[in-house]
């Protein structure tokens, strides 16, 4: 062979080397799009503990509002007989002897306290309510963002992986590069019989 044979040899070789590094190339990219895959369906992991804890919280702030709303409604029924009654000993008050007036203010007096203690202990315990569910919240507050903190991480550490990986193949490639070009240099630079 002469000259031109060595040349399209070195041609065919270059052209080779081409084609490995698409090969190689393509090869690195379908393993990119598969972790990055991973991570996607991390991330919708995620988004579905957190829909279902939405839920659940959900639920339990309305069992406790419905506990608290029958409770109301039996001291509104308490109160609504205590005043049916009231009532109707009035009329007989009135009917009766005007001494009955006096008891008739120290009852008014009762009543009014009663109400007042009963006020006071709804406040109490509406208070208590609102206080347990707001400890809960914060509570369910501080381990979600805890989970999606260990989630963050999780991804970052991958990612960072990813990178890592990704970054030892680029300088293997390059490595493998500069010595195929040593070696093109190498048979170029040989003196032509």
């Amino acid at each position: 062979m002469g000259w031109f044979g060595k040349k399209a040899e070195t041609r065919e070789d270059l052209n080779s080397f081409k084609e490995e590094m698409i090969h190689q190339f393509h090869l690195f990219s379908v393993g990119l799009v598969d972790q990055i895959k991973q991570v996607a369906e991390g991330v919708a992991n995620i988004n579905e503990k957190l829909d279902r804890f939405r839920g659940e919280i959900k639920w339990e702030v309305e069992e406790r509002f419905g506990i608290l709303s029958q409770g109301i409604a039996g001291v509104s029924n308490q109160l609504e007989e205590t005043r049916e009654k009231l009532s109707g000993e009035i009329e007989e008050v009135r009917c009766g002897l005007s001494e009955t007036r006096q008891e008739l203010k120290e009852t008014r007096e009762e009543l009014k306290n009663d109400a007042e203690e009963v006020r006071q202990e709804l406040k109490k315990e509406i208070q208590e309510v609102h206080d347990g569910l707001k400890a809960d919240i914060e509570n369910a507050r501080q381990e979600l963002k805890r989970e999606i903190q260990e989630s963050r991480k999780e991804i970052l550490t991958a990612t960072e992986f990813s990178y890592a990986e990704l970054n030892r193949r680029v300088m293997a490639l390059e490595k493998d590069f500069v010595e195929l070009k040593q070696r093109v240099e190498k048979i170029e630079s040989r003196p032509i019989p």
